[in-house]
């Protein structure tokens, strides 16, 4: 897949909230996203990202950074937003490879490495998406 082919908007658009301690590396993913066409929520922390749920019902997925600053790490924050808001997809991030090997062994959620390109996190996105259209169409 090519990257004219990630570019398309996803219809209908979803709102991410994105959530990345790393200021520069945040901008930059969020202006891509939004280039893509998803309407972007930027936080820096697990408790910014609280804060924006108890404020809007939009948002249907979350990318976070597994060592989160705040008061929960993103696989905490992964395994409460599965009792509270399951309708959210979570998409988590890190640049520690034992994280990412431990997070495919113990949960559900998926993990992209970090370096990681833009189009990447796109890719996981629709492959996300994908999957809960897969799980909502009756038998």
């Amino acid at each position: 897949m090519n990257q004219t082919n990630l570019k398309v908007p996803p219809e209908p658009p979803i709102t991410l909230l994105l959530i990345e301690p790393d200021v520069l590396a945040r901008l930059v993913l969020a202006d891509y996203l939004r280039g893509c066409g998803y309407v972007v929520l930027e936080v820096a922390s697990s408790d910014e990202a609280l804060e924006a749920l108890r404020s809007t019902t939009e948002i249907e997925l979350i990318l976070a950074e597994i060592n989160d600053i705040g008061s929960m790490n993103g696989f905490e924050l992964a395994h409460s937003l599965r009792v509270s808001h399951p309708h959210i997809d979570v998409l988590l991030t890190t640049s520690q490879t034992h994280a990412a090997e431990k997070c495919h062994e113990l949960c559900e959620h998926r993990v992209v490495k970090k370096p990681y390109a833009p189009q990447d996190i796109v890719r996981q996105i629709n492959l996300l998406r994908q999957r809960r259209r897969t799980r909502k169409k009756p038998e």
